[in-house]
């Protein structure tokens, strides 16, 4: 049996780091939008598409889309890019990804959710004598 001094406060829960983690991630995260194929031309070279090919995603920058090819830099998470040539017919589906204010404020969001949240968590440890 364990005996607690009824003048401890209860220990607030602890939030796992992988859940803080895993809250963050989900909103600073930017969903790509799903668009029609593009006309021939050439994108802004800042635009980033997303192009599906046999189930398998590619990021591509400074995009030019003929009648028969997509050609663009393929950026990989490193940061390096590769030039690339599609075959349209081999192209399942085009994404965008929308502008990165939405990225900087859903990362905003996220941060300071989890900092509320880490804040909160050490002020009832701090006054529990943790």
């Amino acid at each position: 049996m364990v005996h607690r001094d009824s003048a401890c406060p209860p220990r607030p829960p602890r939030l796992p780091s992988s859940a803080a983690a895993l809250v963050l991630a989900l909103m600073s995260c930017v969903p790509w939008a799903s668009i029609p194929a593009p006309a021939p031309g050439a994108l802004v070279p800042t635009t980033q598409v997303q192009v599906w090919i046999h189930g398998r995603g590619v990021v591509l920058r400074d995009v030019s889309i003929s009648d028969d090819s997509v050609r663009g830099r393929a950026v990989d998470p490193l940061g390096r890019a590769a030039w690339v040539v599609v075959p349209r017919t081999a192209v399942d589906s085009f994404q965008i990804r929308p502008p990165d204010r939405a990225n900087w404020f859903g990362a905003g969001l996220g941060s300071g959710l989890l900092i509320g949240v880490v804040g909160t968590l050490g002020f009832c440890r701090a006054a529990a004598g943790d």
